[in-house]
């Protein structure tokens, strides 16, 4: 059944969008369904989850009237729009398409591997996580099966229980009900994420081959998406230039040689730790495409004439709903997306009834956008103070120089490619680059939480378009059909996506840890034996391996505090003491119970990595001595203050 819900979705997707907007693109009528079917899907199950819950405490009936809804909203627009009709005709047109075929099958195939490279099952069904993906992918599950196992609505923190949630959760809120229907959790998000990336990546197709009038360039602008530049490649090779093909097979770890590179920020190490990034950018390109579409039409006004106030109203308010619901898909996004329309609109100042439309499309969006952005920012928040200004990002004090200096080195030949192509393009390419550039500027200027890396996402947003843009220049060089320019354009193309493949080899090197699920006694214990929102104090952070922690998480109950995922939008030290009160019986028994009581901690955890963390000063004798066991093996025991 969770297949269903989401071919349900995308369904209703499809159906919305040649409802709204009649894209005679196949591959945007396709992956555009995907990602407004699965975004406004999965918004309105939560907000029908959180009216059955508060008024019927009902955790479960909300997806099934969701399901019975959009399968009448799909009977209906099957009756009205021969949907059928429209269905094989994008299906043949794509089918005709080759090099979109092509490109499909290679995206696709790309997405899976990321994707279960990184997270998978074992044949007996534990889970396999990456290394280097731990804190994250873990942090993902964690929610899915607060969902699926639990009763997470209204939505909290898995990791800081009893708060309202300051968190773009709502993909894993969806890939949760997927559970809820019976889909195993790591499938289902790695479902998710590979429908996300494989959307944003033809999407991103389509926009360069649109915009640019060259499928080279949409392709181009989708690899160099995948594989980034950097200048620090070119140091690595030097050093390892003895044996140079063995050392970039066996590669571990991120290319570093500037700020924030060590994290790997800017490579594929982004898609597969934050699972949700791909579908809330794939939002951004969609919004684009579209309002690119409506800009193209050759008169605007006389288009709308003709179709009347549905067709004038549909595609704006459609925009606007897809925007309004991105929030806890993606906060920043949601943002950029009404500067973006906002942008756009000062544009096309001259075409008044374009102009009006996005600025009325960006209003709507903002007044949907603005009191969601606000609930990240409520009281107790650490998000509360930001953001603020600072300039240059990584760079402590900001200089013209350096400034241009660090962005050379982490972007590379890209760079060169995309000043380049500003030369070679028209005027109006020229004007929308520095609307594509706006994401850029902001992540300069603000910072919007206290991990000041995050700005990232940001960049991105601005590179998912710029990178088209550094594309342009390869395809114009091979369409010269010149030997000198065909090879110019290839030393450029290695050139420019050299320090990706290398990172790729360290994508494809991680190493993998084993962590017990479907064997773990204490995981299955949790399921049956604890109610679904119980709260366990534990240690104070997760620890990069197995253990009693995780099968806590795994079995969808809540953490009281750990530091891992929150620490940046939640005041954590707090908890923290109070953890360190408990665990070290400060105060005595009576002390003790009232915290745990004011804490609403239902459980204690105690196992090797809280006995080993000194700031816990575990008095364990004491536990045994005045609290009941209701677990003992030989990893954890679990201790009930009631």
């Amino acid at each position: 059944m969770g297949i269903v819900l989401l071919i349900i979705s995308a369904a209703a997707g499809y159906c919305l969008l040649k409802q709204f907007s009649r894209s005679d693109k196949p591959v945007v009528s396709f992956c555009g369904a995907i990602v407004i079917g699965f975004t406004l899907s999965g918004t309105l199950l939560y907000v029908l989850d959180l009216l059955l819950v508060k008024l019927f405490h009902d955790f479960f009936s909300g997806t099934l009237i969701f399901l019975i809804a959009a399968t009448l909203y799909i009977i209906y627009s099957y009756r009205r729009q021969n949907i059928l009709a429209l269905l094989r005709s994008d299906a043949s047109a794509l089918w005709q398409d080759r090099f979109a075929c092509f490109s499909a099958a290679l995206f696709l195939l790309f997405s899976l591997w990321l994707n279960w490279n990184s997270l998978s099952l074992t044949a007996n069904g534990n889970i396999l996580v990456a290394n280097g993906a731990w804190s994250d992918l873990m942090y993902h599950l964690s929610y899915l099966r607060s969902v699926g196992l639990g009763n997470n609505v209204p939505i909290q923190y898995p990791y800081f229980a009893n708060e309202p949630i300051r968190y773009h959760f709502m993909f894993d809120f969806f890939a949760g009900k997927v559970v809820q229907l019976g889909l195993d959790s790591v499938q289902a998000l790695n479902l998710l994420s590979t429908a996300g990336l494989f959307s944003l990546l033809m999407l991103v197709f389509e926009f360069g081959r649109s915009f640019f009038k060259s499928a080279l360039t949409g392709f181009l602008g989708s690899v160099f998406l995948l594989f980034h530049s950097s200048l620090s490649v070119f140091p690595w090779i030097q050093q390892n230039s003895h044996n140079l093909l063995s050392s970039v097979v066996e590669k571990d770890g991120w290319l570093t040689g500037a700020p924030f590179e060590q994290w790997g920020l800017f490579n594929l190490n982004v898609f597969v730790n934050q699972r949700h990034f791909a579908m809330g950018l794939a939002a951004l390109v969609l919004l684009v495409i579209l309002v690119l579409d409506l800009s193209d039409s050759p008169v605007v006004s006389n288009h709308l004439e003709q179709n009347g106030n549905h067709r004038r109203l549909g595609l704006p308010l459609l925009m606007a709903l897809l925007l309004g619901c991105l929030p806890f898909w993606n906060a920043l996004f949601a943002a950029t997306g009404v500067i973006v329309l906002l942008a756009f609109a000062a544009l096309n100042f001259r075409n008044r009834s374009l102009c009006y439309q996005l600025l009325a499309t960006a209003a709507v969006a903002g007044l949907i956008i603005y009191p969601q952005l606000m609930l990240f920012k409520g009281e107790g928040s650490a998000l509360a103070g930001y953001p603020r200004f600072h300039l240059g990002y990584a760079l402590d004090h900001f200089a013209v120089l350096g400034f241009l200096g660090y962005y050379l080195r982490i972007f590379g030949v890209k760079v060169l490619l995309i000043f380049v192509s500003l030369i070679l393009l028209d005027r109006k390419s020229r004007l929308y680059a520095l609307v594509f550039l706006l994401p850029f500027a902001i992540a300069n200027m603000l910072q919007f939480s206290s991990v000041l890396y995050d700005n990232n996402k940001l960049m991105f947003a601005s590179l998912v378009f710029l990178n088209s843009y550094a594309a342009y220049t390869i395809a114009y060089l091979v369409k010269r059909q010149n030997r000198l320019f065909l090879g110019l354009a290839i030393v450029l193309t290695l050139s420019a996506t050299l320090a990706g493949v290398v990172d790729f080899f360290a994508v494809k090197n991680l190493k993998q840890s084993e962590i017990a699920d479907n064997s773990s006694s204490l995981k299955w214990w949790v399921v049956y034996k604890t109610e679904p929102r119980a709260v366990f104090l534990t240690n104070v952070f997760i620890p990069y391996a197995d253990s009693a922690l995780n099968a806590v998480s795994l079995a969808g109950r809540y953490l009281y505090v750990v530091r891992n995922c929150v620490s940046s939008s939640c005041f954590v030290d707090g908890r923290i003491e109070n953890a360190r009160k408990i665990y070290s019986f400060s105060g005595g028994v009576a002390a003790v119970r009232s915290l745990l009581q004011q804490e609403k901690i239902d459980y204690v955890l105690v196992d090797e990595h809280v006995r080993n963390n000194p700031q816990l000063g575990l008095n364990e004798r004491a536990f045994i001595e005045n609290f009941k066991i209701v677990y003992k093996d030989e990893s954890a025991t679990i201790f009930s203050p009631k």
